[in-house]
């Protein structure tokens, strides 16, 4: 399984987040039409596999961006609490990927217009972690 499984499969299973946005949990540019208003999508921006002097190890580095989303600012601030919590200072296992640490390093508030049938745009929480972590 990639990181991308892995990841899915563990914010989908954490009762904090699906608590706000249910089951609108998307990967990057797969969000569906029936979408609510609160969701949250992940990108995984970078992986940069680790390297000792004479090898590659089996350690990896990603920077994971997620962009949690509501109609009011407040409902995006309110997933991005969820999406942080979940996520920031993590360690453990996600199946079995083992998540060394997982650090929440900047997070920023963004608006979107409105698209498609959408009359109303939607505010937008970005975050950035580090990710570090061994495929298993």
């Amino acid at each position: 399984m990639s990181i991308h499984s892995h990841l899915y499969t563990y914010l989908a299973g954490n009762a904090d987040l699906t608590d706000v946005v249910g089951a609108d949990i998307y990967p990057a540019g797969q969000v569906s039409d029936t979408a609510g208003d609160k969701r949250a999508t992940y990108y995984v921006l970078t992986r940069q596999p680790d390297r000792h002097q004479t090898d590659a190890s089996d350690m990896n580095n990603v920077r994971l961006q997620m962009d949690c989303y509501g109609v009011t600012l407040a409902d995006a601030r309110e997933v991005a609490e969820a999406v942080e919590k979940a996520l920031d200072e993590y360690v453990g296992y996600m199946g079995s990927m083992d998540v060394r640490h997982i650090v929440l390093t900047d997070e920023r508030d963004m608006t979107e217009p409105p698209t498609g049938a959408r009359q109303v745009g939607m505010h937008r929480v970005v975050q950035d972690y580090t990710v570090w972590y061994i495929e298993g």
